[in-house]
C-alpha cells in the first residue's frame, strides 16, 4: 500500500506541483527588474510620484500568486478526476480515451480559473505611503498611493 501511495504521488501530484512552481518562477524571472528598479506609484489623479521597489516586489509577488493558483489548479484538478475515473468500466475498457477526459477537464478548469486568477488582486492596487521608500513619502502629502500590478 505504501508503494501505491508513493507511485500516485510521483506520477500524478508531483507534475502539478512542479508546474505550479515553474509558473511562479517564470513570473519572478520575467519581471525580475521590477523589485530592483521599482515601478511607478501614482496619486489618486494618476500623477506619477516616483518609482518604488517595495511596490514592485509586492506586484511581482501578487502576480506570481495568481499564476500559481491558475496553473496549479488547472494541473491538479484533471489529475484528481482522472485518478477516480480511470477505475470506471468505460475507461477500463477504453483506457486510451482517458486523455480526452484530461484535456477536456484541463480546458474547463483553466477557462474557469482565468477570471478567478485575474480577479484575485485588482489591476490597480493601493499601498499606504508609509510602507514605501522615504523619498516617495517626502515627495507627496498623500497617505495612499496606487500602482499598476500588471498581468
Amino acid at each position: 500500500m505504501k508503494s501505491a501511495v508513493k507511485n500516485v504521488f510521483l506520477r500524478e501530484t508531483l507534475p502539478a506541483a512542479i508546474l505550479t512552481q515553474v509558473s511562479a518562477m517564470n513570473v519572478a524571472a520575467s519581471r525580475s527588474f521590477e523589485p530592483i528598479r521599482g515601478i511607478e506609484v501614482m496619486d489618486k489623479e494618476g500623477n506619477v510620484v516616483g518609482y518604488s521597489r517595495k511596490a514592485g516586489t509586492k506586484a511581482v509577488s501578487d502576480t506570481a500568486t495568481s499564476r500559481v493558483v491558475l496553473f496549479g489548479t488547472s494541473a491538479f484538478i484533471p489529475e484528481v478526476f482522472s485518478h477516480f475515473f480511470k477505475k470506471t468500466p468505460l475507461f477500463v475498457r477504453y483506457p486510451q480515451s482517458l486523455w480526452t477526459l484530461k484535456l477536456s477537464c484541463t480546458i474547463l478548469v483553466m477557462g474557469l480559473m482565468v477570471p478567478v486568477s485575474f480577479s484575485m488582486f485588482p489591476q490597480i492596487q493601493r499601498i499606504q505611503c508609509s510602507k514605501l521608500e522615504q523619498e516617495i513619502q517626502s515627495a507627496t502629502e498623500e497617505t495612499e498611493l496606487f500602482y499598476n500590478r500588471g498581468v
